[in-house]
């Protein structure tokens, strides 16, 4: 066994050992084992692509100590979940009025999105399914269209409706908690899920409809115990028959934009392991030290294109404005990646561990009870962990800026509602 191979299997052993202490510790399959199991089969596929014959020479030798940064990092950022058991707490119901308003608001903006959605999606599966190379095509125009993004504002609905894609999602399945559960409510934020996931398909962007999977079985191991038994069951099988009719799109798509045949080969799976195994080694090779910094271009980009002009506007730009990096964000490096290209890694490490630490205050139950809006926050660590671990920050340039400030806001209505609930604060 060559170094390269040695360290890919330290790496291994890391997240084995620590799903295997996790386990024996909780003695229960929870959100936090659903973590480390899925950090552990990154590591194992990209142990496999790096062995693979099509990635020689892609990859430069690699270092134990970032491997080892990474798994304690991801540890880390991940506290929040692995802490949190949801055998023993009770989530606070916050008003039915303000939950129902918010909900109501997130339904009407992705309704709006129908008639878009489903005629490109119809579009385009029945030219994909006529000819794979339609997904190639698909592909192409959704990378000329993120060329152009970042600047300006075409539809108000569709940046609202992109904005709450992944709170619908906690919503949804929070409403399947309740004792009495709201048909007309649940039936509404599942037309908004569903179309927040077309959307994706339909414009060729297999990465976001990925994200969006991830994020819905991530939230159902979340809020699953918290549903009756019965709901559970119709849950699980409604998630199952929506991940089927999602792989076929996608893997159309896949086959158009890598495989030489026009039919599912070895390259084809290779491209879909790539995707998912890429990340960890990309951040061995570069995410320490990628001959430079972004100064907070990508993980900040709303921000700093409030208050400097010469902020890039998308990831073209970006590519052009530090060509000098040896890595750019057409590669997958891991969030904690993101931060330590962006910041450095010492500075981006401190940015890290002190967000860590805050949301593990800031989720912590209350004898026994987690209120709503401590939720929020359980469920953004989530979505950044689930969603960044195989890719990167979600939550950069403009529209993950956007996404993120609802979050924030959407966490101040919550809590606000919770301290007027008792009374805590009147008007």
């Amino acid at each position: 066994m060559d170094v390269n191979n040695l360290y890919l299997l330290i790496n291994v052993l890391l997240y084995l050992t620590a799903f295997i202490i996790y386990q024996i510790k909780q003695q229960y399959f929870s959100v936090g084992s659903m973590f480390l199991l899925f950090y552990l089969s990154v590591a194992l596929v990209g142990w496999h692509v790096f062995n693979s014959p099509e990635s020689q020479g892609m990859y430069l030798d690699f270092k134990l100590f970032p491997f080892v940064y990474l798994c304690v990092m991801l540890l880390l950022t991940t506290w929040p979940i692995l802490k949190f058991d949801d055998r023993q707490t009770v989530v606070q119901r916050p008003t039915n009025k303000v939950f129902v308003f918010l909900c109501s608001i997130t339904i009407i903006v992705s309704v709006l999105q129908i008639y878009t959605v489903f005629s490109t999606f119809n579009e385009g599966l029945i030219a994909m399914l006529a000819d794979t190379d339609q997904g190639a095509e698909l592909y192409r125009e959704s990378m000329k269209n993120n060329e152009d993004s970042g600047v300006g504002i075409s539809n108000i609905a569709s940046i609202i409706n992109g904005a709450f894609s992944n709170l619908s999602v906690l919503f949804l399945f929070y409403s399947f908690t309740l004792p009495k559960r709201n048909k007309y409510l649940i039936t509404g934020l599942i037309i908004a899920v569903v179309i927040n996931v077309m959307g994706g398909v339909s414009s060729g962007q297999r990465t976001d409809v990925v994200l969006k999977c991830l994020t819905i079985l991530f939230t159902y191991f979340l809020m699953r115990n918290f549903m009756h038994s019965t709901v559970r069951k119709y849950v699980r099988m409604a998630m199952v028959v929506i991940l089927i009719c999602i792989a076929v799109p996608v893997l159309l798509i896949t086959i158009g934009r890598f495989s030489s045949t026009n039919k599912v080969d070895d390259h084809t799976f290779y491209s879909l392991e790539w995707y998912y195994g890429q990340s960890f080694l990309f951040f061995n090779n570069y995410g320490l030290d990628a001959d430079g910094i972004r100064y907070g271009d990508r993980t900040a980009n709303l921000f700093k294109q409030i208050i400097w002009d010469d902020t890039p506007h998308n990831y073209m730009e970006r590519r052009d404005k530090y060509p000098h990096l040896k890595i750019d964000d057409y590669y997958f490096y891991t969030f904690i990646g993101d931060f330590t290209i962006d910041y450095g890694p010492i500075v981006g490490t401190l940015i890290l561990v002190f967000f860590s630490f805050w949301f593990v205050w800031g989720t912590r139950e209350r004898e026994g009870e987690l209120l709503f809006h401590q939720l929020i926050l359980l469920f953004f660590v989530v979505c950044v962990c689930a969603q960044g671990t195989t890719y990167l920050f979600s939550f950069s340039d403009v529209s993950g800026g956007i996404n993120l400030i609802t979050f924030l806001l959407t966490y101040c209505y919550f809590k606000l509602d919770y301290l007027v609930q008792n009374k805590l604060i009147t008007f």
